[in-house]
């Protein structure tokens, strides 16, 4: 039986919301107004791609799944994936990802999470999940883009240029989103935005504001006009996924809800 509910998530490497609210960003910002968002989301307090990818994936922070920066030695891996999970939860759910940073695909996610992963510009990563959603392959999607980061090293995250990066995203993602458009109206889709950490000066890594404040933009048949989000504490967790308020909205079995990997040794 062809599953009905998917899910894309559109991972915007080394976005800043304060960036992005000044960027001219039609289809994320609609996106935000069309469902729900944060820009006041915080990611973990080592603002590393590979700390805060694991992080969203799993469900728990750097202190349990010992992903200390980019460096995966130490990895714990009893704290799965939730596409992981999704194979062990849903029968027949396919799985994709495409990135443009490759230890995602090669360190972070589980070889038997993926269906499909592949790496690529941001260029091509877009063309290919398009694609691949214009064509029904999969159920499960994870797209990484990478230019937005790297506008930040190379001209600073509060420059022009890194301005204009997120400008050019944005029309990526229209693309992307325009595929899911595409779908028979019977699929119910749900469309995450987030980032994995900001960018201070050129370089990023450290626990400052403009490093851990990332934006948090989800869409759905469930969100629409729900507006800003508020979170307990005020501001949601980068491993926001296992997070009570966001855990209702997931939409796949309650074992995939509000846990990463429950009851899996860690520390």
């Amino acid at each position: 039986m062809a599953i009905k509910k998917k899910a894309i998530i559109l991972e915007l490497d080394g976005m800043r919301p304060d960036m992005l609210q000044e960027a001219r960003a039609p289809r994320i910002k609609g996106l935000g107004d069309e469902g729900a968002f944060s820009l006041d989301a915080l990611t973990e307090s080592v603002t590393s791609s590979g700390s805060a990818w694991t992080s969203l994936l799993t469900g728990v922070h750097t202190a349990r799944h010992r992903v200390f920066g980019c460096d995966s030695t130490w990895r714990d891996w009893g704290f799965e994936s939730f596409f992981l999970r999704a194979k062990g939860c849903v029968p027949g759910i396919r799985t994709i990802a495409r990135c443009n940073w490759a230890p995602i695909i090669e360190e972070i996610f589980e070889k038997e999470a993926l269906d499909v992963g592949s790496v690529g510009s941001d260029a091509e990563v877009t063309a290919r999940i398009a694609e691949d959603v214009r064509g029904g392959r999969g159920d499960l999607h994870f797209v990484q883009l990478d230019d937005v980061d790297a506008a930040g090293h190379a001209h600073g995250y509060d420059s022009p240029e890194y301005r204009m990066s997120i400008e050019a995203i944005d029309a990526q993602v229209g693309e992307v989103l325009d595929a899911v458009k595409s779908r028979p109206a019977e699929e119910d889709w749900m469309v995450w935005v987030i980032s994995d950490h900001g960018g201070r000066g050129r370089d990023h890594g450290r626990p400052s504001p403009e490093e851990m404040t990332i934006a948090l933009v989800l869409s759905s048949a469930r969100l629409k006009g729900r507006g800003r989000l508020n979170a307990p504490g005020g501001r949601f967790p980068g491993s926001w996924i296992r997070h009570p308020r966001c855990a209702p909205i997931w939409g796949f079995p309650g074992a995939l809800r509000g846990r990463g990997a429950a009851g899996r040794r860690g520390r």
